[in-house]
């Protein structure tokens, strides 16, 4: 028997339902993961308790009444929110997201029957131990991905869960299972009416998995992304090359997957719903990454290029345009390329953290200093400038009285 180690506060719970005379289960993610040997971030309790008898059970706590029409009350014990549903029978779906309507039932077998896939249809407690039904324990050791019960049934319930399945087999490196699989591709269609920050959601952490995986599920469910985003379709799938040699750095992995001019890969970020800020870094990550392949000069010192860039964009989007560009030429196969963009990303760490100078305030000099030798106004910014440009070629030495002593000569110079 599979002994689950939960919180005192889980426990505690529990123990409060069957003293009243009620079934409860923790059930769902927290089940999957602890079978799978890693920590749950949520414990959520499933029961045979009404919402009205719950909250009279838990009377002396803090209830919120988070989803009573569903069943779902939330509460709150150590300052920590527990969220408690009656078993249920959702109605008929109509916009392939949500239930019309809910039943309350008395069957945890028909509460867990409703659920995505077997291995989220679990449930667990002491008394009894794991609750089993649909084989999620054998799908879990065989590393699979499996709906409950009639696959298409349960896409056309609820589409998101086609997002979900690749977003579960990402995160675990598990196949997913023939009969749901083609479900899914019979269902996309269905993602039409699924909200873009679902899909953003979803997308997003499918994309952030280990590069193999990702680009192998970019690649197998082809289909599904080109549905949801046509521009795919002329790509003739180099993303999936791209995100395969890429970091996992968010703003990266969107702009190899979008990889179309700024205004495109911009309409669709919006469409999607990003914030501002990951739409504003991966618009960077993919202008600056051209840059770095398409203005870089074969006569130029990488040093001086790198301390250049981090001096005009700073050095996080200087890392990022980087690892674009080092993703590319892996991606094409191009050793010399592959080579050079490692290097630059090798000195953009270093200057960082060496603290060396790419910014007029890490000069050892500044403009009081430029001053003292009859330079006014716009002319103190010059040679400012000029004393940066000369530290980050490597001319000069970022110390004081070397760049003292220069500024001194050019003085001198104009006197003449």
């Amino acid at each position: 028997m599979i002994l689950i180690e939960m919180p005192g506060n889980v426990r505690f719970i529990l123990h409060m339902l069957h003293e009243a005379g009620h079934e409860a289960y923790i059930v769902g993610g927290c089940v999957r993961d602890s079978i799978m040997g890693k920590e749950p971030h949520d414990w959520d309790i499933c029961t045979s308790a009404t919402p009205e008898q719950v909250i009279k059970i838990f009377k002396h706590f803090k209830v919120i009444p988070t989803g009573l029409k569903h069943g779902t009350v939330t509460v709150v014990k150590n300052e920590r929110q527990y969220e408690i549903t009656t078993y249920r029978i959702d109605g008929e779906y109509d916009d392939a997201r949500h239930p019309k309507s809910v039943i309350f039932t008395n069957s945890l077998k028909e509460d867990l029957s409703r659920r995505d896939f077997t291995m989220n249809a679990m449930a667990y407690n002491d008394q009894d131990g794991i609750i089993d039904i649909f084989g999620g324990i054998d799908d879990i050791k065989n590393k699979v991905v499996c709906c409950v019960g009639d696959a298409k049934e349960r896409f056309s319930e609820d589409a998101l869960r086609i997002m979900r399945a690749m977003r579960f087999a990402v995160r675990y490196g598990f196949d997913i299972e023939e009969n749901t699989f083609n479900a899914m591709l019979q269902r996309k269609k269905l993602l039409n009416k699924i909200s873009a920050e679902r899909i953003n959601s979803e997308l997003t952490q499918i994309i952030m998995g280990e590069a193999s995986i990702v680009s192998m599920m970019l690649c197998k469910a082809e289909s599904i992304f080109v549905h949801l985003f046509p521009q795919l379709k002329d790509s003739n799938g180099s993303y999936v090359n791209n995100i395969m040699n890429s970091e996992s750095i968010k703003a990266v992995r969107l702009a190899l997957l979008f990889d179309f001019p700024e205004y495109e890969l911009k309409e669709i970020l919006s469409t999607l719903r990003y914030d501002n800020e990951t739409i504003s870094s991966t618009l960077h990550v993919r202008t600056y990454g051209q840059s770095v392949m398409n203005d870089f000069r074969e006569d130029e010192s990488p040093e001086y290029f790198v301390r250049r860039m981090m001096r005009d964009i700073g050095y996080d989007d200087t890392r990022r345009a980087l690892f674009y560009s080092l993703a590319y030429s892996r991606s094409k196969l191009n050793k010399n390329k592959e080579i050079l963009y490692s290097n630059m990303l090798y000195i953009a760490m270093k200057v960082k953290d060496k603290n060396d100078c790419y910014m007029l305030s890490q000069l050892k000099l500044n403009g009081n200093d430029i001053k003292r030798f009859g330079y006014k106004g716009k002319d103190i910014g010059v040679i400012l400038n000029y004393l940066l440009e000369m530290v980050m070629k490597g001319v000069l030495k970022n110390d004081k009285q070397v760049l003292e002593k220069r500024v001194e000569e050019l003085s001198d110079m104009q006197k003449v």
